[in-house]
C-alpha cells in the first residue's frame, strides 16, 4: 500500500488544512510507506513539526493549580512562546488528557499567536468548549491526531467491514479486530463506539477511547439504532463533555 496522505480542506489556512499538512510532513518526515506503519505521536509532532515551525517549548509536568476553583491542565503563553502541560495529566501517568491537552494547547499557540492574554484552559475549557477561541483549539487537537482520512482507513484495516457498525442496544457483540475476536457485553451506544476504538488508540497518539470513539460517530463508522445519545451529551461542536478522560 503507497503512503496514506491525508485530505486536505480548499479553505486558506483552515484548521482542518494545517493540522493535515502537519501530518502529511511527519509521515514524510518518518519515512513511512505503508498504513501499517503510521502511528501519531504528539511528542514526535512537537520535536519534529510544531517547534522547528512556530518555536513555541512545550513542557509538561508543571504544577498549574487552580483558576476560578478549577484544575488548570494547560497553558499557554503567547509572550513567552510557552505551552505547560499540568503535573496531573503529564508522564508517567498514562492519562490520555495529556494528549488531548497538549494538542490543544498547540491549537492556541498556532492559531491565537497574535493575541496578549494567555490561555489558560480547565479541564471544562479543553473538553467542554463553549467559546470560539476554545472551540477551535479543540478542533486542531482533533484534525492533527485524528484525521479524518487516516481514521477511517485505520478503522477498514482493522475491522474489515462491508457495512457501519450498528449498535441496537444492551447485548453481547463480537468485535473482530486485526483478525481477533473478542465478545463483550455492551450497556450502551457510547460503550459500543469505545469498544471500537480500544485497539486503535495507539494509532493515534493513545487519545481517548472516548474521543476515538465519537471520532467514529461522527464520520458515520457506527450507527445507532435506539434512542440513546452518544457519551449522553454533546456539544453543539459535537465533541466530548463527560468521559474525555476515560
Amino acid at each position: 500500500m503507497g503512503q496514506v496522505a491525508v485530505a486536505r480542506s480548499t479553505r486558506p489556512r483552515s484548521i482542518k488544512a494545517l493540522a493535515a499538512s502537519y501530518v502529511d510532513q511527519y509521515i514524510a518526515e518518518k519515512k513511512w510507506k505503508s498504513l501499517q506503519d503510521i502511528r501519531l505521536d504528539i511528542q514526535d509532532l512537537y520535536e519534529m513539526i510544531l517547534y522547528p515551525e512556530h518555536e513555541y517549548r512545550m513542557i509538561s509536568g508543571v504544577p498549574l493549580g487552580y483558576h476560578e476553583d478549577e484544575k488548570v491542565l494547560g497553558k499557554t503563553i503567547p509572550d513567552e512562546k510557552l505551552i505547560l502541560i499540568d503535573d496531573s495529566i503529564s508522564p508517567p501517568h498514562r492519562d490520555p488528557r495529556h494528549v488531548s491537552t497538549a494538542a490543544h494547547e498547540w491549537g492556541h499557540a498556532i492559531f491565537h499567536a497574535g493575541r496578549t492574554e494567555l490561555f489558560r484552559c480547565s479541564k471544562r475549557q479543553v473538553f467542554d468548549a463553549s467559546e470560539d477561541l476554545e472551540r477551535q483549539a479543540n478542533s486542531f487537537f482533533e484534525h492533527l491526531l485524528m484525521p479524518d482520512d487516516l481514521v477511517k482507513a485505520q478503522f477498514y484495516e482493522c475491522y474489515q467491514p462491508t457495512t457501519p457498525f450498528r449498535y441496537l442496544g444492551r447485548r453481547d457483540y463480537y468485535f473482530n479486530a486485526f483478525g481477533g475476536s473478542r465478545r463483550l457485553l455492551i450497556d450502551s451506544y457510547t460503550e459500543f463506539c469505545r469498544a471500537l476504538a480500544y485497539p486503535l488508540t495507539p494509532y493515534f497518539s493513545r487519545v481517548s477511547k472516548s474521543s476515538l470513539g465519537l471520532k467514529f460517530h461522527k464520520l458515520g463508522l457506527v450507527q445507532n439504532f435506539t434512542s440513546e445519545r452518544i457519551f449522553a451529551e454533546t456539544t453543539h461542536i459535537g465533541y466530548i463533555i463527560r468521559e474525555m478522560q476515560q
